[in-house]
């Protein structure tokens, strides 16, 4: 993600060389650095692009650094990335053998007071308008249900 308007004019990863400064959760704790990481390593750009990194500790972090301009992009779940109008998404990884899936798991507790509602909610997660829903804000549609 970048800045709202892509003032260093971001396409994809062979743009990240050319910024001053890069942010990312630190990958020791915040599951998005994990994944950038293990993304860029792939790349073959993580060794180059470290020294620039300034690491979050969390995503909201890391949508702050990015929208108040203070780093050039930020590498966030899109997830993340749709919930500010201050930050837009340059780029979007494409699934690949660069990483390994990012998975949300769900399921209704076996010990609920209410387990109507909980398979109700799972269920309309699943259905087309949950998973609508879902790609509006960045996730991308349900292929495995078990």
């Amino acid at each position: 993600m970048v800045p709202a308007g892509n003032p260093a004019g971001v396409s994809g990863p062979q743009d990240l060389a050319g910024l001053d400064r890069l942010t990312t959760g630190n990958p020791e704790t915040a599951p998005h650095g994990t994944k950038a990481k293990e993304w860029l390593t792939n790349l073959g750009l993580w060794d180059s692009l470290a020294p620039k990194l300034v690491f979050a500790e969390n995503a909201a972090q890391t949508l702050d650094y990015v929208s108040r301009g203070e780093v050039d992009a930020g590498l966030v779940f899109a997830s993340e990335a749709t919930s500010q109008s201050s930050v837009e998404i340059a780029y979007t990884a494409p699934a690949s053998e660069l990483t390994s899936p990012i998975r949300y798991v769900m399921a209704p507790t076996v010990s609920t007071s209410d387990s109507s509602t909980a398979s109700a909610f799972v269920a309309y997660v699943l259905s087309a308008d949950g998973q609508a829903t879902l790609a509006k804000w960045g996730f991308v549609p349900v292929t495995d249900t078990k």
